[in-house]
């Protein structure tokens, strides 16, 4: 057969496989080429190892020759796909299919549009259409078979969104509708306790509550007679409301996501002009324009024009119109224009944080910053303001990419591009007629003005220059002399000036001069070097007279041909020195400003820098709230005084890089903190001071840890150390230490980081800082909790803990307490973990970083379910749950445990939604948590019989874990992964695996999981015929369920032949 030419072939996996290529069918007909096909596609875009696809294609009947025979079927495979453009690659270690399943793609795309639909209808529509991509089971004729566990992740995706798509009808008050398709779901999933939740409430809604409550006891039986368990408290309490009829049942079976749950209204529009004049008939021919995208197109408006024309205002004007037509939103956004262009990369985070994406979700990759932004506004109705845009390119990064929103785009420069590529109406503003000027001037000057002779005059004057015609109509309304020689707009421009005070002129010129984008009056008395009650008088007056605008509360700004002009006067009559005093005095003050209000945070331990006094004192804040306030208003200025700072030689440059660490640290926040310290770090380097240099690279490292590069990190605090080093500063050094310390750890080289840390220790003492000695000993804790050096670890922290006391270091004690928590439960000592973590929790509590109290619920709530206390254990998850949801996010450890509290008060149906809901939650970099789901879902399977699925869950954890250097989890999957072995009748596997993990654990310390391993070998013991080996491991098991409490030691000492076995135990 000659090789197939002809467009790539398609792959549809959500049923029976389908392959199909010029639209007409392709018979894979061999069923290891349909089994390597369908691994491949799987793991599409995945390499996947050679060894592994051997392992699936012939499991224990390998071929003589392996490898030559999984390449002649990857050779078969590839003819009849196509060889020159089939997807699949040839790799070093194996192979990999470029191309992914048609149907599948299709299913996840129209699930994220669900996921951001502007109402629940049209979220379960889209979640129906999901649906309907579904020909049957994923795979069928595969099932039972070496691809079990890959075709397991795809069923539970799919059924994740019928459960969404089901619950969202039963809340929008279906009943009867929905009981064919649950009768079929509890029978292909009888386990679990959801699918009878809603088939109990399906059927009571359909006045057929006896056959509800039939559905309870046959749950009920189902689960006592397989497996010893009763139902789950949800189906307890369900079922005592139908006996009773609850009214509330006619209602919602449960609160249901709400589909814009992470989207923000934003209305960011500056305030409509009230006497805005002309164009009226261009403003609705635009409106009329922008109305009609629809479901067809994005509707884009580029207008135009020279600088204070009014392309700003008639953008405003028109969104304003246009709220009720685009309820989703209205979105402002300054480009820079042609001086000071902001990146379209920049613009496109400002807009994703704006609409309610959290900081740590957004790409750092331009190109997936772009694409997340037009998936964010997908299925949306927003109005996007993109004003003062440099040039064509800036803009398109940040256009919609789907029908629904439409866009105004203001620009100087040649915006034609934009009627090319996406068929733009093209605006070009010119002056306005003499008779709009003059019923502005009109309007602006007051009525007494209409009969005035000066206002035509005046109008002339302007040019028809909206901007002038604007301060030509304050000083109308002034009444002042309109007879001054004037010409054009500069000649407006000029007698608006001086017709000033002396303090406003001079406010005017070196707010002008500073560069700042808005500023503030307390910043403008310092610039000015005058009472706050003087810079007040000095802007209002500026204000009043049409030259500076209030953009937001207490901040103004100059327009941008207003700031032109007002640095030509500078330039003109300042002297540069006392320029040059003035710009040091507001960055002088917004540097000491910033210091007070990072003095409010924890884990600020900074020094006032040296600033002379000035007539402006800095702000003071009345605690933390204050403070984060005012951080919140100023971030982006702070940011951009750092770049003015840089280009001046001035410290300030670092002194609010310092100022703003601890603020962008606990905010997430690090592209800020990027931004700022680059800044810093420039100007330091400029000034060649290696100690500064030292601390703005430490700062580049956090910024590169908070955004997930864990290689970055680790180059930028090498760097930082040897800078630190070689400036002589032992402080710094044991600061850029710790840092570097704690990413050798992440990257599995604890023993290492050790060794850094213990220098650490010794050079943050040499230089005096307590503070930092605290914090080297919280990060040697780690390191040596890594390495199963528990008493160590433990001794680390207490005397950390009582350290960062001492020195009012709230939430380095909180978190010390967490650790120590955690730590105690590792050990076994519950009592002291839990006194432990109860004081963690009200310390954090008590501070403005209220994430670190998720991790503290997670681990309270292990603690609990370990000692057997299943209700408390629930209700820490729920609490946690709750404070995630307060905070806006979702905590995949609070899923971990929550489905641990639900194993263990056995409602295993429920415990795997939970564990299937983190998996989904900790992709990405979030290794630990996704590993301890994936050992939840083994327990829970090992409890319930089902032993493959248990063991090929505690085996990928394994990997996972042993991937990311986590001894402690991988230790605990593998000791899962051999009681799966053993409820499968696999002894020696059980033997050999639990032998290996019994080593992990002599090197890694855990008191739970050598406690279960134990009880494991003496099983294993005992089913080989080894009575006394076994009495050695249950008694080992004994000893540490009872120092734990757990319940398990009641089926330990049923095995020693010593008490009896209370209801409901077994003695296996």
């Amino acid at each position: 057969m000659p090789p197939t030419t002809g467009t790539a072939p398609s792959f549809a996996i959500l049923g029976p496989l389908l392959v199909h290529r010029d639209k007409a069918p392709v018979a894979i007909g061999a069923e290891r080429e349909r089994l390597l096909l369908a691994t491949l596609l799987l793991r599409a875009g995945q390499v996947v190892d050679a060894d592994e696809l051997i392992d699936r294609l012939w499991r224990d009947r390998l071929p003589e020759r392996p490898r030559a025979a999984l390449h002649t079927c990857v050779w078969r495979l590839r003819r009849k796909l196509g060889e020159n453009d089939s997807g699949l690659e040839t790799v070093p270690s194996g192979y990999r299919l470029a191309t992914t399943a048609r149907d599948l793609d299709g299913f996840r795309s129209l699930v994220a549009r669900a996921d951001r639909a502007p109402t629940p209808e049209c979220s379960v529509e889209l979640l129906r259409q999901a649906l309907d991509l579904c020909r049957g089971p994923v795979l069928p004729e595969l099932a039972g078979g070496p691809l079990d566990d890959l075709i397991e992740g795809v069923a539970e995706e799919v059924l994740a969104v019928r459960r969404r798509r089901i619950e969202a009808d039963l809340a929008a008050g279906l009943g009867g509708e929905l009981v064919p398709e649950l009768r079929a779901l509890v029978a292909a999933h009888p386990l679990r306790e959801e699918p009878w939740a809603h088939l109990m409430l399906a059927l009571h809604r359909d006045g057929r509550q006896a056959e509800a409550l039939g559905a309870y006891r046959r749950v009920s039986r189902l689960l006592a007679d397989e497996h010893g368990l009763d139902p789950g408290e949800r189906l307890r309490e369900l079922h005592e409301a139908i006996l009773v009829s609850d009214p509330r049942l006619g209602g919602p079976s449960r609160r249901i996501a709400d589909p814009l749950a992470g989207w923000r209204v934003r209305r960011q529009l500056p305030l409509d002009l009230p006497d805005f004049v002309g164009r009226t008939g261009l403003l609705d021919e635009l409106a009329a324009l922008l109305e009609s995208g629809g479901e067809a197109r994005v509707p884009i408006v580029a207008v135009s024009g020279p600088p204070g024309i009014g392309k700003t205002a008639l953008a405003v004007k028109l969104g304003h119109r246009l709220g009720e037509v685009l309820p989703d939103g209205q979105w402002f956004a300054s480009l820079g224009g042609a001086t000071d262009p902001r990146g379209a990369h920049e613009v496109a985070a400002d807009l994703l944080q704006a609409s309610g994406m959290p900081g740590a979700e957004i790409p750092a990759e331009p190109c997936a910053r772009s694409a997340a932004l037009r998936d964010r506004l997908a299925g949306r109705r927003v109005l996007l303001v993109l004003d003062d845009a440099a040039d064509v390119d800036q803009v398109r990064p940040l256009l919609p990419g789907a029908p629904g929103s439409a866009v105004v785009v203001t620009g100087r420069g040649d915006l034609t591009g934009l009627a090319v590529s996406h068929g733009a109406r093209m605006v070009t503003l010119g002056a306005l007629g003499i008779d709009e000027a003059e019923t502005l001037l009109a309007t602006l000057a007051g009525s007494d003005a209409a009969d005035r002779s000066d206002v035509a005059a005046a109008a002339r004057r302007c040019g028809g220059v909206p901007l002038a015609l604007r301060m030509a109509g304050a000083a109308l309304a002034a009444d002042a002399p309109p007879d001054d020689p004037v010409d054009g707009v500069r000649a407006a421009f000029d007698e608006t000036y001086r017709a000033l005070p002396a303090c406003a002129r001079t406010v005017f010129r070196l707010t002008a001069a500073a560069g700042t984008e808005t500023i503030s009056v307390p910043a403008i008395a310092a610039l000015a070097d005058v009472t706050e009650e003087r810079a007040r008088e000095a802007v209002e007056a500026l204000e009043r007279a049409g030259l500076f605008q209030r953009p937001r509360p207490g901040h103004y700004r100059l327009h941008d041909l207003l700031r032109e002009y007002g640095r030509d006067r500078s330039r003109e009559e300042d002297d540069p020195e006392f320029l040059a005093s003035a710009a040091a005095r507001m960055l002088d003050w917004y540097a000491a400003t910033a210091h007070r209000a990072a003095g409010e945070l924890p884990a600020s331990n900074l020094a006032a820098p040296p600033i002379e006094p000035g007539v402006s004192e800095p702000l003071r804040f009345d605690g933390r709230d204050a403070a984060l306030a005012w951080f919140d208003a100023e971030a982006d200025e702070l940011v951009a005084l750092s770049r003015i700072a840089e280009t001046r030689g001035h410290p300030a440059a670092w002194w609010l890089a310092d100022a703003m660490r601890a603020y962008c640290y606990f905010g997430g926040d690090w592209r800020r903190l990027e931004r700022i310290a680059d800044s810093g770090e420039r100007a330091a380097r400029r000034r060649g001071d290696l100690q500064v240099r030292a601390r703005m690279t430490r700062h580049l490292g956090t910024a590169a840890v908070l955004r997930g590069d864990l290689g970055a990190a680790t180059r930028f605090d090498e760097a930082a150390v040897a800078l630190a080093r070689e400036s002589g500063d032992p402080v710094e050094e044991a600061r850029a230490l710790i840092g570097l310390a704690d990413d050798y750890t992440e990257h599995g080289r604890a023993a290492q980081a050790v060794a850094l840390l213990t220098r650490a220790l010794e050079r943050s003492r040499s230089g005096g800082d307590e503070v930092t000695a605290a914090n080297a000993l919280f990060s040697l804790a780690t390191s040596r909790r890594r390495l199963g050096h528990l008493e160590a670890a433990e001794e680390d922290l207490t005397r950390a803990r009582d350290l960062a006391a001492v020195h009012g270091a709230t939430h380095g004690e909180m978190v010390c307490l967490l650790e120590l928590g955690a730590l105690c439960q590792q050990r076994g000592d519950l009592k002291a973990a839990r006194v432990h973590l109860e004081s963690a929790r009200r310390l954090a509590a008590a501070t403005f970083y209220r994430l670190p109290e998720l991790d503290v619920y997670s681990e309270l709530s292990l603690v609990l379910s370990i000692g057997g206390d299943g209700r408390a254990a629930l209700d820490a998850a729920r609490r946690g749950h709750e404070l995630a949801l307060d905070n806006g996010t979702e905590s995949a450890s609070i899923h971990v445990a929550w489905g641990t509290a639900l194993l263990r008060t056995g409602a295993p149906g429920e415990a795997i939604d939970h564990y299937y809901q983190a998996l989904h939650l900790s992709t990405g970099d979030l290794a630990r948590p996704h590993a301890r789901a994936r050992i939840g879902l083994a327990a829970t399977y090992v409890s319930v019989g089902r032993a493959e699925a248990a063991a090929q869950q505690a085996a990928r954890a394994a990997a996972l874990a042993s991937s990311a250097v986590l001894p402690l989890e991988q230790s605990l999957a593998t000791t899962f992964q051999a009681w799966g072995r053993f409820t499968g009748g696999s002894l020696r596997q059980a033997a050999e695996l639990a032998e290996t993990a019994a080593d992990m654990y002599a090197a890694c310390g855990s008191a739970v999981g050598e406690a279960l391993n134990s009880h494991l070998l003496g099983l294993v013991a005992r089913e080989s015929g080894r009575t006394e080996a076994a009495h050695r491991h249950w008694r080992t098991a004994l000893a540490l369920y009872e120092r734990m409490a757990m319940p398990e030691a009641a089926a330990v000492r049923i095995l020693l032949g010593g008490a009896p076995a209370p209801p409901g135990v077994s003695g296996r």
